[in-house]
């Protein structure tokens, strides 16, 4: 498109075909002069709103005045409703009714209990809390020691005699 400029002065209309239209473009400011050559360089562009454009107003905002601070709105009906997955209907590809129903302990879950925050946290340590089991001797309950290597062996061709 602007190969075919070699500088471009201020004042300067530049005529573009884009999507079977044809743009005019008003050079109105160059920098660092009054004319610069755009032959292998990098350009920064700013594009000023079209003559005879006016910006569409917005409708102002009103306020509701039934909504009041000092009455807070009844907020209930939002905190009754908890999130369920999967609790809609499906349907089957093949148009057969399914044979299950839905299963009820997924319906009277429990939600999720958090554990106990470490207070006692220092930034740039990681702790990992594990519980201790009570190591008993299995020797006592009549088990053998372990034997290494003690199975029997087991060949897969019988042995030639000679």
């Amino acid at each position: 498109m602007l190969r075919s400029f070699a500088c471009l002065t201020k004042g300067d209309v530049i005529s573009i075909k884009y999507n079977e239209r044809e743009y005019e473009l008003c050079v109105l400011e160059t920098k660092p002069d009054d004319a610069i050559s755009i032959i292998e360089c990098d350009m920064n562009v700013d594009f000023a709103p079209p003559v005879g454009y006016q910006e569409p107003k917005r409708p102002e905002k009103k306020h509701d005045e039934d909504v009041d601070m000092d009455n807070p709105l009844d907020m209930s009906e939002y905190l009754d409703k908890t999130f369920t997955a999967f609790s809609g209907s499906g349907n089957r590809l093949d148009g057969k009714k399914k044979g299950l129903d839905a299963a009820p302990e997924a319906k009277n879950s429990v939600p999720h209990k958090r554990g106990i925050p470490n207070y006692k946290h220092k930034k740039g340590t990681i702790t990992f809390i594990r519980t201790r089991r009570n190591i008993t001797d299995n020797n006592e309950e009549g088990e053998k020691d372990f034997e290494a290597f003690s199975g029997s062996g087991q060949m897969l061709r019988k042995k030639e005699r000679k």
